[in-house]
Parts: C-alpha cells; structure tokens; sequence
C-alpha cells in the first residue's frame, strides 16, 4: 500500500512525504504493518532526501492482548477532555473541541524511544484556532486518545504528546 502526505510549516513551506507498507492479510496484518515495518521516501527539491526503513517487529516482543475501545468511544473521551496533544489550550475554538472540529481519525501506534510500549492509540486531526495570519492548512492540531481499554492503563509510562523527538 502506498501513502502520501504534506506536513506544512509555520514560514508558509511544505515538505511531502511517502510511505510504503505491505497491505496483504486481515486488517490486524495491515495496521501492524502500516505501523511498524513500512518505508518512508522525504523528497527535497533537489532529489530525495531520505529513504528510512522501519521494522519493529525484530527488536520487540508481545506481552499480550488488550481490548481496545471503538473509535466512537475515543471520539467521546475525545470531546470530554481526555486526550494527550501537544496543542495548548488557547489554540482550542472556544477552549474546547466540539464534535464538527473533528476532521479526520486513523488507530495508530505511538513509536518512541523513551516508551517501552508500543500502545495503540485513536489519533485525531482537529481544526484549531490557532492565529489569523498563519494559513489555512496550518490550522488543525493532533490529539491522541489511547485505545486500550481504561482498566488496563494503570501504571503505565504515558507519552507526554511530544512529537518528533
């Protein structure tokens, strides 16, 4: 399968960015791949600029399975103020997300080094309030709302919404 997405910048650029991953099997097969064993292409203008390959399955180890929560359940925690996000809530339309802010949400795992898990999360783009003069496309924020179930986050290490670190 092949993805393709535009990360936008506040000096008005733009970088694209490619991903491919093995789309074959059930949809647990699909979304572990798409997680943890893709290919990603970063073009720059003057060629490609990187071609990084992730395969996570070797250096980790199942513990288990989790029940996890719908995406509409998510959505609920979501709008009630349970998330992770590194947006500040001064962005927030009004100081809070109402259900038409919500543009999009895709069940992904959050990848990072100083976590020892890999744990599933409902990953959702919401349009912000962010400032006049920025554009358009730069006006949506990223919150995260874990999709395992409540009961089985007691003592976790929890991800503090940073992003590319």
């Amino acid at each position: 399968e092949k993805i393709t997405w535009v990360a936008y910048h506040f000096d008005s650029g733009h970088t694209r960015y490619y991903q491919v991953y093995d789309g074959a099997g059930n949809l647990t097969e699909k979304i572990l791949n798409y997680n943890f064993n893709s290919v990603f292409f970063t073009p720059h203008q003057h060629g490609l600029w990187t071609i990084e390959k992730n395969n996570h399955f070797r250096s980790s180890q199942k513990i288990g399975d989790y029940p996890i929560i719908t995406a509409e359940q998510a959505r609920d925690l979501l709008l009630a103020g349970n998330y992770i996000t590194p947006v500040p809530e001064e962005e927030l339309i009004d100081g809070t997300i109402k259900a038409e802010h919500v543009i999009n949400v895709e069940l992904i795992y959050i990848i990072r080094d100083n976590v020892p898990f890999f744990l599933p999360y409902y990953h959702f783009v919401v349009k912000t309030d962010i400032a006049d003069n920025i554009p358009e496309e730069l006006e949506y924020g990223y919150f995260y709302v874990p999709a395992v179930e409540g009961e089985y986050l007691a003592d976790f290490p929890l991800w503090d919404g940073t992003l590319n670190q």
